[in-house]
């Protein structure tokens, strides 16, 4: 049925451009699928990255284990990912930032966001970036250093001979 009046004329326009509107969104959203962003190259630095921080959430620690180097592998013991706590959670958003060299290995940057609601202001956001140091060993990435929460930093590790201060020579009275 027609409507006779110019209002109603204008209303029966509005109403079919806004059922278009959902039926073409509901189609995007279909076509689009699963709000999980895509696999990035598995022979990369930011793949192993990103497969890592997969593992870790999906629990799979032998998985995370075996993206580390054999250095790594030894300080950071297979059981030692059960203590902690590895949470996928809508309130978090992993981002991928720079990759650079440095030296022989690969520096991957993540920026890591995280969301809480605070009634009645809103919605509050803090971003913190980590990095992973990787080394290719045979033509495959890993990762030689892993940045906290997604670290296994639990047993105690030797201090690298660069971590610790060269002391400064005592200072030479002024003379007058």
């Amino acid at each position: 049925m027609i409507p006779k009046t110019a209002s109603g004329r204008w209303l029966a326009g509005i109403t079919a451009v806004v059922g278009a509107l959902v039926a073409l969104s509901l189609v995007v959203a279909i076509a689009t699928g699963s709000d999980e962003p895509p696999l990035l190259a598995e022979d990369t630095p930011e793949g192993t990255v990103q497969r890592y921080i997969q593992a870790l959430q999906d629990a799979d620690y032998a998985a995370a284990h075996a993206l580390l180097t054999e250095d790594e592998r030894e300080s950071c013991l297979l059981e030692d990912y059960g203590r902690q706590r590895f949470e996928a959670s809508d309130d978090v958003r992993v981002r991928l930032g720079e990759t650079r060299p440095v030296g022989d290995n690969v520096e991957v940057t993540l920026h890591v966001t995280r969301f809480s609601a605070s009634p009645p202001f809103g919605v509050s956001e803090y971003t913190q970036d980590y990095r992973y140091m990787l080394k290719e060993t045979a033509g495959v990435w890993r990762i030689a250093e892993a940045s906290w929460p997604f670290a296994c930093n639990l047993r105690a590790r030797p201090p690298s001979p660069t971590a610790t201060p060269t002391p400064a020579p005592p200072p030479t009275p002024a003379e007058a």
